[in-house]
């Protein structure tokens, strides 16, 4: 007999209203963001599975002719334990940091070939993209997700495959909501375990339910996210869960 343990995704995605003011050029806010559970391990009786969100946020300011004025780039890693039995080993109250929040943290210079972090080649890959179109930025050439350009690979070597999905739905996305030449953004992430979440039992399988509240807002007039954008009700967006089967 085997258990299994769905992993389900909640996104909450927040939209704020830029404040118009002056006569600078409109441009337009977009936000996407692409998940993956690729990265998710089964349980044996010898060591515990892993459920595992992987998703990456793009946010974005473009112009009229489609070109990128602003960009944020990050990703946030939800992960949860489950035994061989089900049993969720992962304290449900935990909460996880973006990449860029964990910046050494996340400690991946070591393993980099160019000794930078991944929130460092994230901000590299931002300054690229800035001034470049959706067109212009899909031509990059990359070899199973990496880039291979001479002019991109000195500061950029992370898989930016998910990246540049992100950003072109972003793009595609962009909405009139007053923000001007000249603004930049942030991006505030929270991500944690649903409600939704539970063990399985001998009637039921279990459930990781990963949840993410994302939100662009203008860097440029607040000095950071308002709490209340990060309490709002979350949505659940209709996907084929990735299931995770165990004996037990």
């Amino acid at each position: 007999m085997k258990k299994i343990v769905s992993i389900l995704l909640c996104i909450a995605v927040v939209m704020t209203m830029f404040t118009a003011c002056g006569s600078s050029k409109s441009l337009k806010t977009g936000l996407a963001v692409v998940t993956s559970a690729g990265s998710s391990k089964e349980a044996t009786e010898e060591k515990d599975g892993t459920a595992q969100v992987d998703s990456t946020a793009v946010a974005v300011l473009v112009d009229d002719k489609g070109v990128i004025r602003n960009i944020v780039i990050d990703v946030v890693q939800t992960k949860f334990n489950f035994s061989a039995t089900g049993e969720i080993t992962t304290d449900l109250s935990k909460t996880f940091d973006s990449k860029k929040e964990l910046k050494e943290a996340y400690d991946m210079k070591k393993d980099s070939p160019i000794g930078k972090e991944w929130y460092e080649q994230a901000e590299a890959l931002e300054k690229y993209v800035t001034g470049k179109t959706i067109d212009e930025i899909k031509s990059i050439s990359l070899e199973e997700g990496y880039p291979t350009d001479e002019d991109l690979t000195s500061s950029v070597t992370i898989n930016i495959a998910s990246i540049i999905s992100a950003i072109e739905k972003a793009v595609k996305n962009a909405k009139d909501l007053g923000a001007k030449e000249g603004d930049k953004l942030g991006l505030g992430i929270v991500s944690g375990a649903g409600s939704s979440t539970k063990n399985a039992t001998a009637e039921a399988d279990g459930v990781v339910q990963a949840y993410r509240t994302m939100a662009p807002y203008p860097l440029t007039r607040m000095e950071r996210l308002p709490a209340a954008l990060l309490t709002l009700p979350r949505q659940t967006y209709p996907s084929t869960p990735k299931v995770k089967s165990h004996p037990t």
